[in-house]
């Protein structure tokens, strides 16, 4: 329910269904928790800095999406505020 107003973008952008922009933020997710097992947070997670990978999406078939501007991105150590 909170992430779903970040997902009507996606679904008017190129005409998606629900499920496709679930999938889409499947692998938002995924990349979060990836960047978080190797103790980095992103820090500016927005619209802007998520991008869909072309060559990946016609090479599999379905839409892949890709994470960029790490600038702000900070590493962590557990039990550590940020």
């Amino acid at each position: 329910v909170l992430v779903l107003p970040y997902c009507v973008p996606f679904v008017v952008q190129k005409q998606r269904t629900l499920v496709q922009v679930g999938l889409l933020l499947d692998q938002l997710l995924s990349a979060a928790e990836f960047m978080h097992s190797k103790n980095l947070v992103h820090m500016d997670l927005k619209l802007e800095n998520i991008r869909v990978d072309q060559k990946a999406s016609e090479k599999n078939g379905l839409e892949s999406l890709v994470v960029i501007d790490f600038d702000l991105s900070v590493d962590f150590k557990e039990n550590e505020l940020l």
